[in-house]
């Protein structure tokens, strides 16, 4: 289900940053400012300053118990200064901040800016950026590194304005409250490493032209909004097991990989495919106290606080006895993205369903069909088994009524309610290079009357 309510409440008061504290955010940076405009190391090459990054996006989070502190990031804009070299202007604002009172012990140097650390609150990045006017008016912008001793060209405000108009484009800031949410799993989770510039655009990317033109659903709510983005980033990190290179959108030389290597795009990719697939298992739930402990299970026990659930019949009948004539899977099992089914029950093979049917639910009639669909989106290389268990005295007295070995089979797989007693189906998702089990669904309980 996609219980819109109860996401656009877990964005409002868990992930969205306090007013208080972009309030104390804003009177740091205006005291900042003040401060560097009226030195007399900077009067005079001194342009302004402005927000940077999730600041200037919109995108900052509340901090959490695994990150306690959050991160704001400000341009320094100054003009050329005679003599100066790249690094002459990080080591001139860390010299300048380090000879005042009040921020002294909270100037720490970095390669490109100085970041002023109010322990227990947030941390600030001062980004000195050089503005000059270029060939034919136009205005070139420079940050510095420190390290290397070089200018490196950046375009801040035009970054800025197309993250806001992809924004624009969906419509509700669906995309700035998607990457929230997507920035507290990272935090929450702590499964993998990205920087939020990096995640910002790789979201960003997910957004095209026509999504503004044609009126459709796929970003009328928030829920929809994060899967859709979820599932288009997916796809395109699963058509690239190599290491890509993120470009800035506004800045064709620069790219955000940086902080990246193989190793981390891979955990990355990976990580992300298993959360949009729990996001797709709890958006196409349609028990709502079992959709809302698959919330928890991407968001944490933030989600739906308050709200008393009942243990899912799933998990109740995890503890059924497997019979001897059911075979053992023949794959190391790994599990790392479980395989959501959706079941429904029909009066004929192939005929419309006539309802929905929940793991271990109502008992059925016999000689009616039953249609079990694996909703995951599985890539090239994975393969689907399938495993039916038959149990109980009447198939039993069956040549072959036992059933219980695992099948090659696809994404949809037909069975009928022949005999009475407690059944199961399960499948596995099966990586055919590696010859592991990546997923599996848990048994789907059936009962026959």
């Amino acid at each position: 289900m996609k219980l819109e309510d109860r996401l656009n409440e877990f964005l409002a008061n868990t992930v969205n940053i306090n007013q208080s504290r972009i309030d104390t955010l804003t009177d740091r940076v205006a005291a900042v400012t003040s401060f560097l405009k009226d030195s007399e190391t900077f009067e005079d090459c001194f342009v302004e300053v402005v927000p940077q990054g999730s600041y200037a996006h919109k995108t900052i989070i509340k901090p959490s118990e695994k990150k306690p502190e959050f991160d704001a990031d400000i341009l320094f804009y100054v003009t050329e200064v005679e003599g100066w070299e790249p690094k002459d202007y990080i080591e001139q604002l860390y010299q300048l901040l380090r000879e005042n009172g009040t921020y002294r012990d909270k100037a720490i140097k970095q390669t490109r800016c100085v970041t002023i650390n109010y322990v227990g609150e947030f941390s600030l990045d001062v980004v000195p950026c050089i503005r000059r006017d270029g060939l034919l008016f136009w205005e070139t912008e420079h940050v510095l590194n420190a390290l290397t001793n070089q200018e490196e060209p950046t375009r801040p405000k035009e970054y800025t304005e197309w993250l806001l108009e992809q924004d624009k484009t969906l419509g509700n800031h669906q995309l700035v409250k998607v990457v929230r949410l997507a920035k507290y799993l990272r935090d929450i989770k702590q499964t993998f490493s990205v920087k939020s510039i990096l995640l910002t655009t790789l979201l960003g990317m997910q957004v095209d032209d026509w999504d503004g033109l044609l009126p459709g659903s796929q970003f009328s709510d928030l829920p929809t909004s994060l899967k859709t983005l979820f599932n288009r980033l997916d796809k395109w990190l699963q058509d690239r097991p190599d290491m890509p290179i993120v470009k800035n959108p506004v800045l064709g030389n620069e790219d955000f990989n940086r902080h990246w290597d193989q190793d981390k795009y891979s955990n990355f990719r990976d990580r992300w495919h298993i959360y949009t697939t729990w996001i797709n298992d709890a958006y196409d739930e349609e028990g709502r106290q079992e959709s809302i402990l698959k919330w928890r299970r991407v968001f944490g026990e933030e989600y739906a606080k308050g709200v008393e659930t009942a243990k899912a019949a799933s998990t109740a009948t995890a503890a059924l006895p497997i019979p001897a004539h059911c075979e053992k899977p023949r794959w190391p099992v790994q599990n790392l993205a479980p395989v959501n089914i959706k079941a429904t029950v029909h009066r004929s093979k192939e005929g419309q369903a006539i309802e929905n049917l929940s793991s271990d639910g109502r008992a059925l009639e016999k000689n009616l069909w039953l249609r079990f669909e694996v909703r995951n989106n599985y890539t090239a290389g994975i393969k689907l088994y399938w495993q039916v268990v038959n149990n109980g005295e009447e198939a039993g007295r069956v040549n072959g009524g036992l059933r219980g070995n695992i099948f090659a089979g696809s994404f949809v797989q037909w069975e009928s309610t022949s005999y009475r007693g407690k059944h199961w189906v399960e499948c596995f998702a099966i990586d055919s290079k590696k010859n592991i089990c990546i997923g599996r669904s848990g048994r789907f309980i059936v009962n026959i009357q």
